[in-house]
């Protein structure tokens, strides 16, 4: 339902407009980050490319003090080109100065993501060791990813992410909408989507990997609406039985009628 309009080139306003739609809806965090994952990752290059998000055809990147190998780098150019010292170092214009660069681009480029890789799963780690002593607890959540194979969740009080398995969701047989970013049970027609609010148990934990695996109790705030306009919500799994099993005599005629 939101509009994403652009007629050749997307450009930074085009985002910054979705962005400002979807500021007030449930789903606002989830569009935040599929705007980033859409966007290719910044990169080292000796060749000026400009900077797309701050919509600059020119652009370096440097810090001062200097904090990283990238900012000498370009502290030594800058001295060298602005005749500032006698520690300046620029490359001759030759086609094996490029290769250089581009070979020190590229590791500088590689060193910088696997920096936040190591940052992204020491805090997994002590995410997963927080909730260790929390198993069986229950934490309000807010479904921020849906997968077919289940739902990418946020606490609303600390921001820590868990992950639902589909299995974990109730007893029933769910369909995955990936236009609409929503799981659907076949059964009992209850929809996971985008902003719900849920409460969730923590059911298993595993410090080494990272890994938070939450269980669904029952749907807080449901803002998906059900075939008939009304809001769905969802009762607790517990009350979610699974169907009666079914007589021989019902299954030898279904299987007659097939």
């Amino acid at each position: 339902g939101l509009r994403f309009d652009y007629i050749a080139d997307i450009t930074p306003h085009a985002f910054n407009v979705l962005l400002k739609q979807s500021a007030d809806r449930p789903y606002a965090r989830f569009v935040n980050q599929m705007v980033l994952l859409t966007q290719a990752q910044a990169r080292y290059h000796p060749v000026n490319r400009g900077h797309f998000g701050l919509g600059l055809k020119r652009y370096t990147h440097f810090t001062s003090p200097i904090r990283r190998y990238s900012d000498l780098v370009v502290h030594r150019a800058l001295i060298a080109v602005l005749g500032l010292g006698d520690d300046g170092v620029v490359l001759p214009n030759t086609e094996s100065g490029k290769v250089h660069l581009v070979e020190l681009s590229d590791h500088l480029t590689m060193t910088e993501r696997r920096a936040s890789q190591a940052e992204r799963d020491a805090t997994n780690r002590f995410v997963a060791a927080y909730f260790e002593s929390k198993l069986g607890e229950h934490f309000q959540v807010a479904v921020v990813r849906v997968f077919s194979h289940g739902l990418i969740v946020a606490m609303t009080d600390t921001g820590a992410e868990g992950f639902i398995p589909r299995e974990l969701l109730g007893h029933d047989v769910f369909r995955f909408d990936e236009q609409q970013h929503c799981l659907i049970g076949l059964r009992s027609k209850r929809i996971y989507s985008l902003g719900d609010l849920l409460l969730a148990e923590i059911y298993r934990v595993d410090v080494m990997t990272g890994s938070l695996v939450l269980q669904l109790v029952s749907t807080v705030q449901s803002h998906r609406q059900a075939p008939g306009g009304a809001v769905k919500v969802h009762k607790s799994i517990k009350d979610n039985k699974k169907p009666p099993p079914r007589s021989t005599k019902d299954r030898w005629q279904r299987k007659k009628r097939r």
